[in-house]
């Protein structure tokens, strides 16, 4: 079960990655097509997932473990 719990959090780590990577290219390319009023709304939305995503992989994954093995006992 423990193993089960490691492997769906690596795997969401990853696709967390993935995501930032391709948020990332496309805010560069929203950035040189819209124009300069856009910019602060795009901050916006880049700071909203950074936030989104740091409480997704680093708020105490250990206690959501403990409750998935809690569903499964």
């Amino acid at each position: 079960m423990t193993q089960d719990v490691t492997t769906i959090f690596a795997e969401v780590e990853t696709r967390a990655k993935h995501l930032v990577q391709s948020w990332g290219k496309f805010r560069t390319d929203m950035e040189r097509y819209l124009p300069e009023s856009y910019h602060e709304e795009i901050q916006t939305l880049s700071d909203g997932l950074d936030a989104a995503l740091q409480r997704l992989l680093h708020d105490k994954p250990l206690n959501i473990q403990i409750e998935i093995q809690l569903l499964f006992d």
